[in-house]
């Protein structure tokens, strides 16, 4: 076994023995922090306790590491925040009934803004790596050459290379005016930006769109979003859809919001409704507590059912 691989197998052997007065151990895996190997070692001691592991990202192995993903059938539950991951694991060998799609929290309507103002955009972590940035920028270049002048808000908890390449970037391409930076932001900043955006724009073609698409969800912010990872799961219909890679797109889509405060209400109201079933905390801990409880008639709902039905009254484009 390499050597990384061997230190982050002790990371999740010494996470069992810090819980072993727990009843329910549930492991937080993210890549680069407690990641995948540390999650399967956890998952490979024996134990008498209920294990739960949230998968948020996953690391790819190289051939001959594959079966250890196999590990994952030791837990008791497996909760994922999209169907997309839940596919994968499956395909990498995990059984199905394990896994909990569980959609990603927020505190729903935490902040009312007397106005609202401007596009926002979130870049995440890692900004150049299938958010679509680029795309976001050629879009905001065609609706300010058009005569629109929006101003922009970009936010995110950005690596400081990542950071400065993006500024020096969007000053390249004249569009410096009227954008606004915020990195690392508490969480009542990103709150009151969602609740003050009049459209916020997720054009992500990889990785996970869960924070932005709930944070959009849970303010009633109109979105332009794209249809690939968790984007259609967790918008419905409650959305302005563009092919990936397609500024043109998401500028007329920009517009059609801009141009029509109709259109933003129905959105904003469909996607507060959706909100209210599917990742208010309330809902979210309930689910996870049934889960924790292994209820039989628990097993793998689809999380998104009551949401269709809340806005089965609202209008949609």
């Amino acid at each position: 076994m390499p050597g990384k691989l061997r230190s982050d197998w002790k990371i999740g052997r010494a996470y069992l023995e810090l819980a072993a007065d727990a009843d329910v151990i549930h492991f937080q895996e993210v890549t680069n922090a407690f990641g995948t190997v540390p999650a399967l070692s956890f998952l490979a001691a024996p134990s008498d306790k209920v294990r739960v592991v949230t998968v948020h990202e996953l690391e790819r192995f190289r051939n001959r590491f594959k079966t250890l993903y196999r590990l994952y059938n030791r837990a008791d539950a497996i909760l994922v925040h999209g169907r997309d991951l839940k596919e994968t694991l499956v395909d990498l060998g995990v059984d199905e009934r394990r896994i909990h799609v569980v959609p990603w929290g927020a505190r729903v309507a935490s902040f009312v803004a007397e106005r609202r103002e401007g596009i926002l955009y979130y870049g995440g972590h890692h900004l150049w790596s299938g958010k679509g940035f680029e795309d976001f920028l050629l879009a905001l270049q065609i609706v300010r050459r058009s005569g629109t002048d929006v101003p922009a808000t970009i936010l995110g908890f950005f690596e400081p290379q990542d950071l400065e390449a993006a500024k020096h970037r969007v000053q390249e391409m004249g569009l410096a005016d009227g954008i606004r930076w915020v990195d690392h932001p508490t969480r009542e900043d990103y709150e009151r930006l969602y609740a003050e955006a009049l459209l916020t724009v997720i054009p992500y073609t990889a990785g996970s769109a869960v924070f932005p698409a709930a944070q959009a969800m849970a303010h009633g912010t109109p979105v332009v979003a794209t249809r690939s990872v968790e984007l259609p799961e967790y918008l419905g219909r409650a959305a302005l859809y563009v092919d990936d890679h397609a500024p043109v797109q998401i500028a007329m889509a920009v517009s059609q919001y801009l141009d029509s405060e109709e259109l933003r209400e129905k959105h904003s109201d469909a996607l507060l409704e959706r909100a209210r079933v599917s990742v208010d905390w309330s809902v979210v801990a309930e689910r996870t507590l049934r889960i924790y409880r292994g209820e039989e008639a628990y097993i793998n709902p689809d999380p998104w059912a009551e949401a269709e039905k809340a806005v089965g009254s609202v209008t949609v484009a």
